[in-house]
């Protein structure tokens, strides 16, 4: 439903708004939701760049000098703690303003996976999901009413850059807030019948969803390690039990375990979006040509002032038909969409077939010519590799350490310029 929106939304923006200009104030973020986000606030006033890399996961994650050196042009660096992020906080401290834009929101305890009680709620031991747990649950991003909060403070925060903008900034802010909170008014309606229900993850990412609408979320990962035979057998029990068809999880994250209990329970497992990804919430990552193949329309029109494109009169020119045909068109498309939910639902659904095509084409065309192109070496053949930046063999280091877990640690602390890590099974030692 999100993503339909956000298609209905482009539908009218395509037939009655210009594109905007280029921004002027250079903003940089530590994740792509709040970039999404300042985008929406900031309009064509500012231009937005995130740090953290396409596919990549934030609880993982460490920045380079590439990453530092775009934090440090631009003019503030809007931060929610992730502890990656909390490295960036400190080398740009006195250099470039940092704004903690999930100030304002209360954090649940990361552990509870949503809920003030312990993890018992769907049968499994509590435990947390790797993360900062004094700081409580960082994917603050995961809620409607969160990210109206998250547009409020990033409107302030800009207001203090361009004080002449300030108004600008918070009406925008506010018009944010009321999408979102139609949002959450549409999930609450959507999410009734499920209150109580259990849904299964690989990571605990979904807390905040999960205490806003009453869900009982439950993670196959402990600690930011894969599940252990015992533990994978008790989720399998109690997925059985909750009636689970489907397993939702991270595309950063290795699906074998997902896989593993999806196959267990007959059923499927669904994969979510990247953080690093354009976000669902308003997705205006549709092109023309995706609505082009759903929205037809032959017209006449009559006109006793004709101009032509050149002496071929190959096309007309008249601008002011283009305009009035655009108002005449979204007026009633607004009204049709509203009385015919049903056919508005068909058009969005295709809109989103043609988009997925798209972009799964394209992904498809980017990856035969990757390997088509790429020399095989040590950071394509071996899983989980994570190479250093440094091409000196004698410089260079490697470092084999006993599973993800630890995977995650030492890359947290190893130096990126020539310390590169493989991770092995521990049963494999």
């Amino acid at each position: 439903m999100k993503v339909r929106f956000g298609v209905f939304l482009l539908l009218l923006s395509l037939l009655a708004f210009p594109l905007s200009g280029a921004g002027e104030i250079p903003v940089c973020t530590g994740l792509a939701p709040v970039a999404h986000i300042a985008s929406a606030v900031g309009g064509s006033r500012i231009k937005v760049s995130t740090m953290l890399p396409p596919g990549r996961s934030p609880h993982d994650y460490a920045p380079g000098t590439r990453e530092l050196r775009l934090a440090m042009g631009a003019k503030i660096f809007l931060t929610t703690n992730m502890l990656y992020e909390q490295r960036i906080t400190r080398a740009l401290k006195n250099k470039v303003p940092v704004a903690d834009v999930s100030a304002t929101i209360r954090r649940i305890p990361l552990e509870s996976g949503g809920h003030s009680h312990d993890h018992h709620h769907c049968g499994l031991d509590h435990h947390s999901c790797g993360g900062d747990a004094a700081s409580g649950d960082p994917h603050v991003w995961l809620s409607p009413l969160n990210c109206a909060l998250i547009a409020q403070q990033i409107a302030l925060e800009l207001g203090k850059i361009a004080p002449e903008h300030k108004a600008e900034f918070a009406g925008r802010a506010a018009e944010y807030g009321k999408k979102m909170r139609k949002l959450h008014e549409n999930m609450l309606k959507r999410l009734a019948p499920h209150k109580g229900k259990s849904f299964f993850v690989y990571h605990p990412a979904f807390g905040y969803i999960a205490q806003l609408y009453g869900l009982k979320q439950c993670a196959i990962e402990l600690g930011g390690r894969e599940a252990a035979p015992g533990r994978m057998a008790a989720v399998i029990r109690q997925a059985k039990k909750a009636g689970v068809k489907v397993v939702f999880v991270q595309k950063q994250f290795n699906p074998a375990s997902a896989r593993a209990l999806a196959n267990a329970i007959k059923g499927e497992v669904m994969p979510d979006r990247n953080v690093s990804d354009p976000w669902p919430y308003g997705d205006f990552s549709q092109t023309f040509a995706d609505i082009e193949d759903c929205l037809l329309l032959v017209t006449n029109s009559f006109s006793t002032q004709t101009s032509y494109a050149n002496q071929t009169k190959k096309a007309i020119t008249n601008t002011f038909i283009a305009e009035a045909m655009t108002d005449f068109l979204k007026s009633n498309l607004e009204i049709y969409f509203i009385e015919k939910p049903k056919e508005a639902d068909k058009i969005c659904g295709q809109a989103l077939i043609n988009k997925r095509s798209r972009e799964n084409a394209e992904a498809t065309r980017l990856d035969i010519k990757k390997k088509l192109s790429s020399k095989i070496d040590l950071t394509n053949r071996i899983e989980k590799f994570v190479n250093c930046r440094s091409k000196d063999k004698n410089e260079r280091e490697l470092y084999i350490v006993e599973g993800d877990s630890a995977c995650t640690s030492c890359r947290l602390a190893r130096n990126a310029e020539f310390q590169a890590i493989i991770p092995v099974r521990g049963k494999t030692l």
